[in-house]
């Protein structure tokens, strides 16, 4: 029999673990007159038995449920499923590694050429709101809420209406959306592929900019914009995608926003 001290280092575990193993049922160890408590080796393998299943990545629930009484079959169905749901892991991993590149792709690119074109796949997009009206969003929670669950491939974003830069007002009306690229279409279903919109894209213009929140909404800050085309004889197709860096919301943090304008 071994006092706790010793029993931890025969296992790899710190005291705090021990107790912790103890308070969750999967050891229990005799109390001797004394008061102290020691531990056999048979708690030694189960301990390290219980350590192989969360090694697995089995959440402690599961494994106390598969730690009872499971057969060589039930824990062959309990495996494969771990796996899909690793795999499921590493790629929405994989996919955040990419939007992390992403973003400091466009941090860097602030202070090199604010315009440039290109080719852009078009995106995919659902509505959360039409200007400052959120009803949308009610309408299309199901659909939002698996959006927003992909992570690693959707971004919350913002949309102006052609019409709303033409129309010259002081304060243009933003829409929010939440966009997937087409490039991404092999991980939506094909309920989510019919009822989502359709962000044409195209040739366009990629525009970097710093700016507060409060003055993206104003008119006079697209003039840069509005000059570039001018200068350069082009003019705006569609639809104009604001894909925001860190959303600052305040009226006087800066955001980094990089917008995309389809053109003729």
């Amino acid at each position: 029999m071994y006092k706790i001290g010793e029993f931890a280092k025969m296992v790899g575990i710190s005291n705090a673990a021990v107790r912790f193993y103890e308070k969750q049922g999967i050891i229990s160890p005799e109390r001797l007159e004394n008061g102290y408590r020691v531990f056999s080796h048979f708690d030694a393998f189960k301990v390290n038995a219980f350590k192989t299943l969360l090694n697995y990545g089995f959440s402690i629930s599961e494994a106390k449920k598969l730690y009872i009484n499971l057969s060589e079959e039930e824990f062959l169905f309990e495996l494969k499923k771990q796996k899909d749901n690793v795999l499921h892991q590493i790629e929405s991993l994989t996919y955040r590694v990419e939007k992390i590149e992403r973003t400091i792709d466009i941090i860097s690119e602030k202070s090199k050429e604010k315009f440039s074109i290109e080719n852009i796949e078009d995106y995919f997009y659902m509505p959360f709101s039409i200007g400052l009206d959120f009803s949308p969003s009610l309408e299309n929670y199901d659909i939002l809420s698996k959006l927003v669950d992909k992570s690693g491939i959707s971004y919350y974003a913002r949309k102006i209406s052609k019409e709303e830069i033409l129309k010259g007002k002081s304060e243009i009306s933003i829409s929010y959306v939440q966009v997937v690229s087409k490039n991404h279409k092999d991980k939506l279903s094909e309920d989510e592929k019919l009822k989502l919109k359709i962000f044409p894209m195209g040739q366009c213009i990629i525009y970097y900019r710093s700016i507060t929140r409060k003055k993206s909404s104003l008119y006079d800050s697209y003039a840069e914009l509005l000059e570039y085309l001018q200068k350069n004889k082009l003019e705006m197709r569609d639809n104009i995608l604001i894909l925001p860096t860190f959303l600052n919301l305040g009226e006087e943090g800066y955001d980094i926003e990089k917008i995309i304008i389809p053109i003729k």
